[in-house]
């Protein structure tokens, strides 16, 4: 009898100490949150260098107060604001993306030409893909590779939501890529991993991620590793990055490609901003190791390696056989090819072409179109719907707008109207519409259409 009560009380112990070590965690997490929050949330403003003194002008008119990141001009910290960054105008049109402040480093390593293609690996949720479509320029194009399900569905809705025309995004694995052999200059390998380096969000990360767990991870690395320096060119750049501290996944990777595949370390020179901390192998010079404290930062590593040879891959977009190749096989899986003038405001994508499926029309990039094999699943930025009247416009596809607002646009000069619009009270014109859905400014920074009501003077914000 004495005994089962003994166990109890055992076990009422080891209760309690679990929940002290939870409640511990818990604070310490919480602690941790308000070190970042006072330091200022990291993101990235989604613009042209030329719209960026609007969008800077929007973000301060909600009261945050903003810090440039030395790295380069589109990364800035905020604090203080009317509501939390994520709530902003700009967020909820899109004109910005909230991400850690580590996660930048990999994107500038790799430093995109302009103009050129780039392969994100392991692509979602965004971040790096659309930072990586922001380097390459308007004319650039970025293949953004998601196999999960889920996160591929993520994936797509930032695509959207920030109006990334020129991403494209397919659900290939990883580890068998439709991609012919050397076919690129420029990839980023971004790939799951224990995420040590997380640890001030998730304390617990460790103690989840250790032994025979990271074995998977290690394996997958390696495959994703092989595929990619399959696909690259000789003389091509490929970015290995994680978010782990862990020496296993990350300089003993790099070793092993160096080592089987004759791969070369590219010294990364260290971007300002950021503290790093020494590689972890004598044997791998030149990669960087992100200290996460010391750069308001998660952990981070990124390490940029060279294929050896000569013989860069040309311009894909220019193979006029591989597009034509792609664009009949996807008029076999019933993709009708639209002509650009059923859709105003096409002149302002870049080289591409415009397909709809099942009345929904895609914009997909000719440099897609000749690097994919013929026949693979992937998915260019939805544009709008062919309906019985004409083409309908999304809401949020700014790669349709005028760089400035015309005649028939609402360009607002205050928050207030932008505020009832995304509460769905809509806004009255002064005059009926004439143009079917409105475009919306804000003091000349474009934001997305407005659908038209009733007799033409009331717009509403929707997001279809």
């Amino acid at each position: 009898m004495s005994s089962r009560w003994e166990g109890v009380s055992h076990n009422n112990k080891r209760v309690k100490s679990q929940s002290l070590e939870q409640a511990e965690a818990l604070q310490n997490l919480r602690k941790n949150f308000r070190m970042l929050e006072d330091q200022g949330r990291s993101f990235r403003l989604i613009c042209q260098e030329w719209e960026r003194p609007m969008l800077l002008e929007l973000l301060a008119a909600e009261g945050y107060t903003l810090e440039p990141l030395p790295a380069h001009p589109l990364l800035m910290r905020a604090s203080g604001g009317e509501a939390a960054l994520g709530s902003s105008l700009a967020a909820r049109f899109g004109r910005l993306y909230i991400q850690d402040a580590a996660s930048f480093i990999a994107p500038l390593a790799l430093d995109p030409r302009p103009g050129e293609t780039v392969l994100d690996m392991c692509a979602s949720p965004g971040g790096k893909s659309t930072f990586l479509a922001q380097l390459a320029g308007p004319d650039g194009v970025v293949m953004a590779n998601e196999p999960n399900p889920q996160r591929l569905a993520t994936l797509r809705q930032n695509i959207l939501r920030l109006s990334m025309a020129n991403v494209a995004s397919l659900d290939s694995p990883g580890e068998k890529l439709p991609i012919p052999d050397g076919s690129l200059n420029a990839i980023l390998l971004d790939p799951p991993c224990s995420g040590w380096g997380t640890a001030e969000k998730h304390p617990r990360v460790r103690e989840l991620w250790q032994g025979d767990k990271v074995e998977p991870l290690k394996t997958l690395q390696r495959k994703l590793l092989k595929e990619a320096i399959r696909v690259l060119a000789p003389g091509g750049r490929l970015v290995y990055s994680t978010c782990t501290t862990n020496v296993e996944e990350n300089e003993a990777q790099v070793l092993h490609a160096v080592e089987t595949y004759g791969m070369r370390i590219d010294p990364i020179a260290s971007p300002p901003g950021y503290a790093f901390d020494e590689p972890e192998l004598d044997e791998t010079p030149g990669v960087l190791r992100v200290a996460g404290e010391l750069s308001a930062a998660q952990g981070h590593f990124v390490a940029r390696m060279v294929k050896p040879g000569d013989g860069l891959a040309a311009a894909p977009e220019h193979d006029d056989d591989a597009v034509n190749a792609s664009l009949e096989a996807l008029e076999r899986k019933s993709g009708v090819v639209v002509d650009v003038d059923e859709v105003p405001g096409a002149e302002h994508l870049p080289a591409g072409e415009l397909v709809a499926f099942k009345g929904q029309v895609r914009f997909l990039p000719r440099a897609v179109l000749a690097t994919l094999r013929p026949g693979t699943r992937w998915q260019g930025m939805a544009l709008g719907r062919l309906t019985a009247g004409g083409f309908r416009v999304q809401s949020r596809c700014r790669a349709l707008m005028s760089p400035s607002p015309g005649a028939e646009a609402l360009n607002v000069t205050e928050t207030e109207p932008l505020e009832d619009l995304l509460a769905g009270r809509g806004h009255f014109l002064d005059a009926p519409a004439r143009t079917k859905p409105l475009p919306l400014y804000y003091r000349g920074l474009a934001l997305g259409w407005l659908a038209v009501k009733g007799d033409g003077r009331r717009v509403l914000w929707t997001e279809k």
